[in-house]
């Protein structure tokens, strides 16, 4: 039977939890006789202690569907996901803490601090320690003021903090974080970048994170695996997946009028010519397999007189590693015709 194993180890693995060949179809409806949608197509993922696992792809990969999943709000379709301590800690305590992303993470019509009471008590806390808990929370979060305020009241922002400190009153072992940055100000949603490298590095809380913000992504992340029509296409370090991309592009302007002397120039390196947007200027891009290579690039234009302006250069970051392996930007969505929304 598919589903969560769970384990009871005196010696735990390294990883908290791990899903082993975990596939999800969903039935179509309409039209008649449809093929399933498949979601998510046999993902293997280990998320060790005390790491960050960026999880990332194009809306509609499967991510959400892969957390459903290993919260046991969905039921696989085949595999499963395993944890090895358990779902409960010995002192009855939930272990994992979860923020899902477009859906409510907490009861409207609860004030923030009935949403923070209840969610302890619903995850195994003692009432003695929620009031102690509750004041950390509402003060790392600037909710003080908010505490006796119902949840739709809130903006935005402050709801998706509300949920965040909801997933992690309970301090659970393992978090399952979809967008949990989604709606935040800038000040917050750094704060809470630097309480997610604590919480991994210091406290040895396993992270799987998702986001569409590869800034932080790379900026949190000890290892990022990227998923693709349902599959994972990729995983390592973020140095490691940028290292498969060790190529370097510079760019400068030239003038419209040098564009041919500029195509001999660049006659031996791959290039881009677009059109600039300052007038009568050409932006040219030249791929370098290495920096000792932009040598050879001034010598060839030198020797077609072509004198470049702003030549700068951009070196590979996991945005461009993301992009190569999905084919989209961080914000694009596949062209897929899903029948819904099944991430």
């Amino acid at each position: 039977m598919f589903g969560i194993i769970q384990v009871e180890l005196y010696n735990p693995p390294v990883y908290e939890i791990a899903t082993h060949n975990l596939a999800k179809k969903f039935r179509r409806i309409f039209p008649l006789g449809a093929s399933p949608v498949v979601a998510v197509d046999g993902v293997d993922l280990r998320i060790e202690r005390g790491e960050i696992y960026g999880f990332l792809g194009p809306n509609g990969a499967g991510k959400t569907t892969t957390i459903k999943m290993m919260l046991g709000l969905v039921r696989p379709s085949a595999g499963s996901v395993e944890i090895p301590g358990g779902i409960r800690a010995r002192d009855g305590r939930y272990r994992l803490g979860a923020v899902l992303e477009g859906n409510r993470n907490i009861y409207f019509r609860l004030t923030v601090s009935e949403n923070l009471r209840y969610f302890g008590m619903l995850r195994g806390m003692k009432p003695s320690e929620i009031g102690g808990r509750t004041d950390e929370l509402l003060s790392f979060f600037d909710l003080d003021e908010k505490r006796h305020a119902t949840a739709q009241t809130l903006s935005r922002g402050m709801q998706q903090k509300l949920a965040f400190a909801a997933a992690t009153i309970h301090d659970p072992e393992i978090l399952l974080l979809d967008e949990p940055t989604l709606g935040l100000d800038v000040a917050t949603a750094r704060a809470i970048q630097v309480k997610l490298r604590e919480l991994a590095h210091k406290h040895g809380k396993a992270i799987l994170l998702t986001t569409h913000q590869m800034d932080l992504a790379q900026a949190v992340s000890d290892r990022v695996g990227i998923v693709n029509k349902g599959k994972l296409v990729a995983e390592d370090t973020v140095d490691g997946l940028m290292g498969l991309f060790k190529r370097m592009a510079y760019t400068f302007e030239t003038r419209t009028s040098d564009i041919e002397r500029v195509g001999l120039a660049l006659s031996g390196f791959e290039h881009t010519i677009s059109e600039s947007r300052r007038p009568g200027l050409a932006l040219v891009t030249v791929q370098l397999q290495d920096s000792k290579d932009v040598f050879r690039l001034t010598r060839a234009l030198e020797a077609q007189g072509v004198i470049p302006e702003r030549l700068s250069e951009s070196v590979p970051n996991l945005e461009d590693v993301f992009i190569s392996f999905t084919g989209e930007g961080a914000e694009g969505t596949n062209a897929r015709a899903r029948g819904g929304d099944v991430e």
